[in-house]
């Protein structure tokens, strides 16, 4: 959603040793099925519930720009050397008006060796789509006929998507949508809704509120869910608000559902599309109360929404550039973010 300089030195200090991002889903859409059902009560050690499903993924973290997506060439190599690390293709990011094929190309030459197939489709990365028409003729090709494995979705604003509430018919309207998707020909094969707690509503807990239950009802079903928040916007809320992201995340993974933390720049009452400098900084503040609260997310995107005009916005322009998205190491003390498994 928002700008990207930032996201290079959060990555040099988010290095995630590692880990298969995967789980024994509760309800899980097709057409991964598990025998197992129902929420499973607080109080249950999360590692405890988690069991291996055989996913090929074994990626945590994923870079990507909406807009800036083709300077992800350039000066990666040491994000490359940490071996966990591969690309996030927002749906805008691989249309051809923000990328051509000679840049499509340079990326594949670069990130290819990753599992990533950005000429022929699919692989190893994670894509975000809207929700929830099926995926067009044109939305497959843009991703070179297949998209990868694993996806994120942005919800309807009329059915619980950017804030707004989800009611019973709208998870069931989205559990028959997201099963379409899934059952494409070149479509992810699992989803994650992205959905968040209202952070002016601390006291109305994510495991337990009314408000929440067919959010709960549609992670379960899909077996994964998707948190978008810039940790700079993040840190600006009370300490409720925070434990209630803490609550989300934990809830998932005591039902063995998979967590991706989204996270880009943002400046406090500017939005997204301007130079963030706290960035780094905040992300860090961010991820660590999560991990000491035992809430580490499973896979973390880290992305920019907002073009790429250097010191404008925070664009992926590598390693070795300051507040840039991809410098995961780097710094002498990284920040090592500890996998929930």
């Amino acid at each position: 959603m928002m700008g990207v300089t930032s996201m290079w030195s959060f990555l040099r200090v988010l290095f995630i040793g590692l880990l298969t991002a995967a789980s024994a889903m509760a309800r899980p859409m097709p057409p991964w099925k598990s025998d197992a059902g129902g929420e499973i009560p607080a109080g249950i050690d999360a590692n405890e519930s988690w069991t291996g499903y055989g996913s090929p993924v074994r990626f945590t973290v994923f870079l990507g720009a909406a807009t800036g997506f083709p300077q992800l060439a350039n000066d990666v190599q040491e994000s490359l050397s940490r071996g966990n690390i591969t690309l996030y293709e927002h749906g805008v990011s691989v249309n051809p008006a923000y990328i051509t094929s000679a840049q499509r190309e340079a990326l594949q030459n670069v990130w290819g060796s990753t599992g990533i197939r950005l000429i022929t489709g699919g692989g190893t990365g994670m894509a975000e789509i809207g929700c929830c028409s099926l995926l067009s003729f044109s939305d497959l090709k843009n991703f070179g006929g297949s998209l990868p494995l694993l996806a994120n979705a942005n919800l309807p604003d009329d059915e619980g998507g950017d804030g707004t509430v989800m009611t019973e018919a709208s998870e069931a309207d989205l559990e028959l949508k997201l099963a379409a998707i899934v059952a494409q020909k070149g479509a992810p094969k699992n989803i994650a809704p992205i959905m968040r707690p209202d952070p002016a509503q601390p006291t109305k807990l994510w495991e337990a509120s009314a408000l929440y239950a067919p959010n709960r009802k549609l992670a379960l079903y899909t077996g994964a869910v998707a948190i978008d928040i810039p940790p700079t916007l993040a840190m600006s809320f009370p300490g409720a608000a925070l434990d209630n992201y803490v609550n989300e995340i934990k809830w998932a993974l005591r039902n063995r559902i998979r967590v991706t933390l989204i996270v880009s720049p943002y400046v406090m009452g500017k939005g997204g599309c301007v130079f963030d400098s706290r960035f780094l900084e905040n992300t860090k503040a961010f991820t660590t109360y999560l991990i000491s609260k035992g809430a580490a997310p499973t896979e973390y995107v880290v992305e920019s929404y907002c073009g790429d005009v250097r010191n404008t916005v925070n664009s992926p322009l590598g390693d070795h550039e300051s507040e840039s998205i991809n410098q995961v190491e780097g710094s002498k003390n990284p920040l090592v973010l500890r996998s929930a498994l």
